[in-house]
């Protein structure tokens, strides 16, 4: 048994190592910056997530992109196209590489079929009769920065001059982007740095390419300043995943989560339900009611507190009497000297004398004979002053009720 553990806790460990050294990628540097702790979980733990509907179909689409440039056999390409499939042999394709997997029911993967069918024959329409091989598809890569390695597949270059290529990514989310959501990507930034860096090919276009709506969205090449800042990113989340940082962040992301049952923000959720775990659930309603009662009365409180010193001020009076309680009303003046007096004080060389500028520091200062007139003058000149009004109870004595 113990020979057993020993070979388990080398198996772990050689996957924990495989998993921190691993090469970084644009999607678990996402996932890093979303959250360590979900990295760590998918990444190191290789714990797994559940399928969902589009990540089954984002892969799809992308094999029948694929296709229409690419001849395939048993899952494997022969070689570039010259011409475009016909729109038969896409939705073909299309469907014997189909993945059922996340879909919540049969009609909702009935729908997600249907959606792709019609971007499939939209695509072939809008680009079967210009069709233009590319240089490559699904392009996989690994370049090291300063030591770094880095992983990603660009899913289509096209070539645009003797020395210069187009980068596009196709996407298969709801919403359309706009052109600040382009320029700003990060994904498209880090395979523009990539190809350049490997293939010695200027990148001039970058592109999302939007199935659902068939429309391209493309800008120009990606500043030096965007790339550098990239790099520095890099180095910094290889750094923290090197030092083991994994701390969980909260966003609105974690309602989607698949690891909320492993992560202490959540953990607590799927505790077995025994005495002591409805004890506590009672408890935290318990509180949470309190703090909301405390809160409401404290801004009665408060209220009570401003119409009551109104009142007495108005009335000129010194103390307030209910039913059985009365109220003292106490007024004092609360001087105050802004930080200008800083300046003064430090130039006598007396700043030490009245490190925090109040009134009583400043005052037994000035009372003590050491600062000539002038500069008592210019202290006193930043003085100001404001009234103080605040309320102490006490329980009135039985002649103080019998006022009939």
């Amino acid at each position: 048994p113990l020979k057993s553990f020993e070979r388990h806790q080398q198996t772990y460990k050689a996957w924990r190592l495989w998993g921190l050294m691993r090469p970084l990628s644009y999607s678990s540097m996402s996932t890093y910056e979303q959250c360590p702790l979900k990295w760590k979980f998918h990444y190191v733990d290789r714990l797994p997530e559940e399928p969902r509907p589009y990540f089954s179909f984002g892969t799809v689409m992308h094999e029948v992109m694929e296709f229409f440039y690419m001849e395939k056999e048993g899952g494997r390409i022969k070689g570039p196209r010259f011409d475009a499939p016909s729109v038969d042999e896409l939705l073909s394709y299309y469907a014997s590489v189909w993945l059922s997997e996340g879909y919540e029911s049969p009609k909702q993967e009935e729908d997600y079929r249907k959606l792709g069918e019609r971007i499939i024959r939209e695509y072939h329409r809008e680009h079967s009769e210009n069709f233009r091989m590319p240089i490559a598809t699904e392009h996989g890569f690994i370049m090291d920065v300063e030591g770094i390695k880095v992983r990603g597949f660009i899913d289509r270059v096209d070539k645009l001059g003797p020395e210069s290529v187009a980068i596009l990514d196709y996407k298969t989310s709801k919403n359309t982007f706009t052109i600040p959501y382009v320029e700003n990507s990060k994904q498209l930034a880090l395979y523009q740095m990539a190809f350049e860096e490997l293939h010695h090919k200027r990148v001039e276009r970058l592109s999302l390419y939007h199935l659902r709506s068939n429309m391209d969205f493309s800008v120009g090449r990606r500043p030096d300043s965007m790339i550098g800042a990239l790099r520095d990113e890099i180095l910094e989340v290889a750094s923290a995943i090197e030092d083991e940082n994994f701390e969980p962040k909260r966003s609105a992301l974690c309602e989607y989560c698949d690891y909320q049952r492993f992560c202490p923000y959540f953990r607590d959720l799927y505790e077995e339900r025994t005495g002591e775990k409805i004890d506590i659930e009672d408890s935290v309603e318990e509180y949470v009611r309190l703090s909301s009662e405390m809160a409401r009365l404290d801004r009665r409180k408060k209220e009570l507190s401003s119409m009551l010193r109104d009142y007495a001020k108005k009335n000129g009076l010194m103390a307030i009497f209910g039913k059985r309680n009365a109220l003292t009303v106490l007024r004092y003046e609360r001087v105050e000297y802004d930080e200008k007096v800083k300046d003064i004080l430090k130039e006598k060389g007396m700043l030490e004398r009245a490190v925090k500028i109040d009134g009583k520091a400043l005052k037994e200062l000035m009372n003590s004979g050491e600062l000539d007139g002038d500069t008592v003058k210019a202290i006193e000149s930043h003085r100001r002053s404001k009234e103080i009004t605040s309320l102490r109870k006490r329980r009135m004595k039985e002649e103080e009720m019998d006022v009939s």
